[in-house]
């Protein structure tokens, strides 16, 4: 072989060693990310499904208290369609009386003007 090959084969063998090396830490960082997220990574989830059943619950709550809520609504409108219902119709009653008492009474004036 000719001194140029042989400095191309080191080259290439030095070459190819740096990234073996390069290869083998990046896979040890790989691997301790894997170890890293083997032991942080359940107890997060663990934690945010608590949130998730936590904020069910809560949600279940405010549903509860909005139902409680349309409730009392409706009987509130029942009861306000109800009291006018009794008051509308002796106050048109009355209203009804009073103009056509006032109807009466100013007739009555009018009546005694064109007498005099």
């Amino acid at each position: 072989m000719d001194s140029i090959a042989i400095a191309s084969l080191v080259i290439l063998t030095i070459v190819a060693a740096v990234l073996v090396v390069q290869l083998a830490l990046l896979a040890k960082r790989v691997g301790r990310l894997v170890d890293m997220l083997e032991k942080d990574l359940p107890p997060l989830l663990e934690k945010a499904d608590d949130v998730v059943d936590s904020m069910q619950d809560q949600l279940k709550r405010v549903e509860g208290v909005v139902e409680s809520a349309h409730g009392v609504n409706e009987r509130l409108h029942a009861a306000a369609n109800t009291a006018n219902n009794l008051l509308s119709s002796p106050l048109a009653k009355i209203a009804s009386f009073a103009a056509e008492a006032g109807r009466s009474r100013f007739g009555k004036r009018k009546s005694r003007s064109s007498d005099k």
